[in-house]
């Protein structure tokens, strides 16, 4: 469990337990953030499917952000079982605490989906309402359509 930090001056610094650290900062990336970056992702293609018009955009940044997100946790996962000594008490440890996470992460991530979208359908149900009262009154404060008949 040495680091060789700088090459240069070949001075060698002792991190004792940073490996263990490392590890369980990779499961709470993999199962606690990760699940929410995809139900971001989810959110943006429903929405480009319900509405047809592009959100490629958004698309493309919910994709980085997890790929960043998924690469991050699995290099620091590496980088902390390669630190700590991968024994099987510790992997067994680390699976138990990523199988709780995704227990109540998952979930929650599904149920974000599902409240964004549901709170999307109502602003468009919303808005495509006001914009219907606009036609049939002529004005958009909605006033009656006939309130300002100018006698020539």
């Amino acid at each position: 469990m040495v680091i060789d930090v700088a090459s240069l001056t070949g001075a060698r610094l002792a991190l004792p337990g940073v490996g263990p650290i490392l590890a369980y900062l990779a499961v709470v990336l993999l199962c606690a953030l990760l699940p929410f970056v995809l139900s971001f992702a989810a959110d943006a293609g429903l929405l480009m499917l319900r509405r047809g018009r592009s959100v490629l955009p958004l698309l493309l940044t919910a994709a980085v952000c997890s790929l960043f997100v998924a690469a991050t946790g699995f290099l620091l996962l590496e980088l902390g079982l390669s630190l700590g000594g991968n024994t099987a008490a510790a992997s067994s440890r680390l699976a138990e605490v990523a199988e709780r996470l995704l227990l109540v992460c998952l979930p929650l991530a599904v149920l974000t989906v599902v409240v964004r979208q549901s709170i999307s359908g109502l602003r468009h149900k919303a808005q495509s309402r006001r914009s219907a009262e606009v036609l049939y009154s002529g004005t958009e404060t909605g006033q009656l359509a006939g309130s300002f008949d100018y006698v020539r």
